[in-house]
């Protein structure tokens, strides 16, 4: 008898299957099947540990007395072994992570020639690790997951992170000359560790992600800039907030963020909700923005003493105080999907980033074609298109435009 995890699979033919067909036991949380009549068998155990944090895959095959691990898949192999699992996951699925192992094997590719070139490391949120680093077991987490909506908001979270504003943000640093900056951290931090201002204003307080030199110039990038918006006319929303805060005085509240839901006759779901709209509405994230010179940081951490000593009014102006220090050279908005799919963001969100936040310059990179009337549009607001600009399709001359974009 060979103990299995419960979330395994066994190769049949040129599908994976359930291990639940073979199970005759269990014991102590695992499954247990007989070794005899599945000698031979394939089985993939998928497992997530550490609260989910965590991805385990394992390859092994049924021997006479236990599981023997298998070596990895070469990188050519993932496509094949993914389609195996179509019918039990469904193709749609499957297509989706077979498209997006093959963004990471062209990302992986340029990253270890950066890293080659520059001598820099690139970390990553845990998923994206494993599927950068130790793919068997970013399928393990995947695979892991028992239902179709779970998996869904997986692969939407790799394909945020592996996604065109990544790509667009490795092309940068292919243009340096020099790569100061020597970790590259790709999972960005939007907080000052006080909860009640991290509440309402989670930015983007700490050190460029990366520096780079072009032509002797250093340039400092930002990458998923969360940036301060003044919520000049939310009179509404400051009302609810003075609500919530009147229960405990300004320094506790910054400090740690607590309500007294009781006091409120609010639930603290009804909070929560009212804490998730004041964060939108003090907040913008930008995909990359850009500042020429040797920055540390684009506007300085606040002075929690004197935040402390607020008063109300002054303490719902600090969106619009650190707005107003915040100066952009290059801001970067980049579009991975076909025009018809973001044409709205061009009224709903470009525009009107250009027009309040007044950057410099601002470039919009597509990885499909633009329409032509769409990009004379947004040169007359001074928004520079280049496009198409993707994985598969980015040229010598686009790259010219977008670092041409950066030196002027």
């Amino acid at each position: 008898m060979i103990k299995i995890e419960k979330s395994a699979f066994y190769l049949d033919g040129d599908k994976f299957r359930d291990i639940k067909d073979l199970v005759i036991g269990e014991e102590g949380g695992d499954f247990i099947i007989d070794e005899k009549t599945n000698l031979g068998k394939i089985i993939f155990e998928a497992i997530t540990f550490q609260q989910g944090n965590k991805g385990y895959g394992k390859i092994s095959c049924v021997t006479t007395k236990e599981l023997q691990k298998l070596e990895n898949l070469p990188a050519e192999s993932y496509g094949e072994f993914i389609e195996y699992f179509s019918e039990i996951t469904g193709r749609e699925l499957c297509e989706r992570l077979k498209q997006d192992f093959e963004k990471r094997d062209g990302m992986q590719k340029i990253i270890e020639n950066l890293k080659r070139e520059h001598e820099v490391e690139f970390h990553y949120t845990q998923a994206v690790s494993e599927m950068m680093e130790e793919p068997l077991d970013y399928l393990g987490r995947f695979f892991s997951f028992s239902t179709e909506q779970s998996k869904k908001m997986s692969l939407t979270q790799i394909e945020k992170l592996l996604g065109h504003q990544t790509f667009v943000l490795l092309k940068l640093l292919q243009m340096a000359e020099e790569v100061p900056t020597k970790t590259i951290n790709l999972e960005q931090e939007m907080k000052c560790h006080r909860k009640g201002l991290d509440s309402v204003m989670p930015l983007s307080w700490h050190e460029p992600t990366v520096k780079i030199k072009i032509d002797d110039e250093i340039y400092s990038i930002w990458y998923e800039f969360s940036a301060p918006y003044p919520f000049y006319d939310k009179e509404e929303k400051v009302a609810i907030m003075r609500k919530l805060r009147d229960q405990l005085p300004m320094r506790k509240f910054i400090r740690k963020g607590i309500f007294v839901p009781s006091a409120l006759n609010l639930e603290w779901s009804e909070i929560k909700k009212l804490q998730k709209t004041l964060r939108k509405d003090t907040t913008k994230r930008f995909d990359i923005i850009v500042k020429k010179g040797d920055f540390d940081s684009m506007f300085p951490k606040p002075d929690y003493e004197k935040i402390e000593e607020m008063d109300e009014e002054q303490f719902f102006d600090l969106p619009k105080h650190f707005f107003k220090e915040m100066k952009i050279d290059l801001l970067i908005e980049c579009k991975e999907q076909e025009f018809g799919k973001w044409k709205n963001d061009v009224e709903n969100q470009i525009i009107p980033y250009m027009e309040t936040y007044k950057p410099n310059k601002m470039v919009v990179i597509s990885a499909f074609s633009v329409p032509e009337n769409v990009i004379s549009k947004l040169k007359e607001k001074w928004i520079t298109t280049i496009a198409p600009f993707g994985f598969e399709n980015v040229s010598y001359e686009k790259e010219r435009e977008l670092k041409n974009v950066i030196k002027t």
